[in-house]
Order: structure tokens, then sequence, then C-alpha cells
């Protein structure tokens, strides 16, 4: 688990990352029956824990379910995050996906989309996210305008061989995509 998130009766299961309004994103996940933990880990100005410093955790009981057993939505594209890079199958398009996020890398990973804006450049955007640091906060005396991108998904933390599912709208455009807290695999790629 990421630094002074690790505890030994729970484990870090991944959901949805947060994104800007009105624009959405989603996680799926089939949980076993037991307690969990709806827990927001953003920050508040400086501070790592703002959110759940201010409330934003929430127990929940899942319950065996009687019926047939419900499985995840059927995808029509894999990514696979490795320590190195990423894998697609088949290679992304531009439409809407159902999407299969493996990690299969030696360490938790985020998983972030985004495109850039017409007129950016994908320098622009690696320089933004270095002006940010690993955690996302913004390092002492760095600037940084907007972001020269928009999020299309982003899913937080999960664990070496786990995946999860989300959907995505893709439209034509240049992408970025970057599994925290590794950026030096970030990849770029064109989707048409």
């Amino acid at each position: 688990m990421i630094q002074d998130r690790q505890i030994s009766w729970a484990r870090q299961l991944g959901g949805p990352g947060f994104t800007d309004p009105p624009d959405m994103t989603n996680a799926t996940l089939v949980l076993d029956a037991g307690p969990y933990a709806l827990v927001c880990y953003m920050g508040d100005g400086n501070s790592p824990w703002g959110h759940l410093k201010k409330g934003m955790l929430k127990s929940l009981q899942v319950l065996a379910s009687d019926t047939a057993d419900v499985g995840e939505p059927a995808a029509d594209t894999t990514v696979v995050i490795r320590d190195d890079g990423y894998e697609f199958s088949p290679a992304l398009s531009a439409g809407h996906h159902v999407m299969r996020v493996e990690n299969r890398a030696s360490d938790e990973r985020q998983f972030r989309i985004q495109r850039l804006l017409p007129g950016r450049t994908v320098e622009e955007a690696l320089g933004w996210q270095r002006a940010r640091g690993v955690t996302g906060f913004l390092i002492q005396g760095a600037t940084t305008p907007e972001p020269p991108f928009e999020t299309r998904g982003r899913l937080t933390s999960f664990a070496p061989a786990q995946h999860l599912v989300t959907t995505v709208d893709l439209p034509s455009g240049t992408y970025l995509i970057s599994s925290l807290p590794s950026r030096a695999s970030s990849k770029v790629f064109e989707v048409r």
C-alpha cells in the first residue's frame, strides 16, 4: 500500500478516482460478503488527509446474495499496467469502451487517462505533472497553470494482481496514460 496507509487488518481495493465536474469516472468491483469502508484520501490544501479528517469515511456491509452470481461487465479493451509500461488489447480507438485495467506491476498503482487539449503539448502535460510530485500536491515553490489536458478516466490505487473495470469515452486526440506513483512509465498515444 501507499506509504502511511498500510494497516494490517485491511487492504486497498481501489475504485473511481476524482475528476473535474461535470465529468464522471467509475469503477466496478465484485465484492465478497463482509465489512468495507469507503474512504476519501483526497487532500485539502497541503494536507494529504484533508477530506478524511472532514469525515469522508463511511462503513459498508456487503451481504451475501441469494440470487445468481453477479459478475463484471464484459470488457472490450484490456489495459495491463507493468513496471515498465502498458499493454493494450486491442489498441485503443475512439468511442465508448468498457475497460479492464489490470495491475501487473510490482507495487500499488493508480491509473489515469488524459486527453491533451487542442494546441497543448506532451511536454506541457509532463511538466504540469512533475510540478505536482508523486503525491499530486503542488511542490513547494512550483507554480502551475490550469492543466493542459482533460482527464477522461481515473482509478484510485489498487494492488498488484488486482484489476478494476471502468467505462471510458475517448474522443480522437493525443492521450497520456500514467499510473502513479511511477510517472516514469507514462505513455503517449494517438486515438483515432
